[in-house]
């Protein structure tokens, strides 16, 4: 159970900016991801998609309502990961949203 809070320390204190200015915190790359996904690192993309998603709460706009489990999104990623081992995993995650919210018609205008 240590390793769980250290683990969960580290991925805290680790942070990257965005291409779009933001901070991103706790993020990991794909090259760790396709080597050995923790529960730490599933749970932060759980967290990061799951925020992204949020945020488009107010406009009633839902386009992981697609993904019926976490597995799903996992596989997503590996898949991801495995063709682009040198990207940050915030990077793939919003690769994902992004391609759910294409299959989703776009954002409501």
């Amino acid at each position: 159970m240590r390793a769980t809070f250290r683990d969960a320390a580290l991925a805290i204190a680790l942070v990257a900016p965005s291409s779009y200015g933001q901070t991103i915190i706790g993020t990991f790359d794909c090259g760790q991801w396709v080597k050995s996904h923790t529960p730490v690192q599933n749970a932060w993309l759980m967290g990061y998609l799951s925020g992204i998603n949020f945020a488009n709460a107010r406009i009633n706009y839902d386009p992981l309502g697609a993904v019926t489990s976490a597995d799903q999104v996992i596989v997503w990623m590996d898949n991801y990961c495995h063709k682009n081992p040198l990207s940050d995993l915030y990077r793939a995650a919003f690769v994902l949203y992004m391609e759910l919210e294409q299959k989703a018609g776009g954002p409501p205008k």
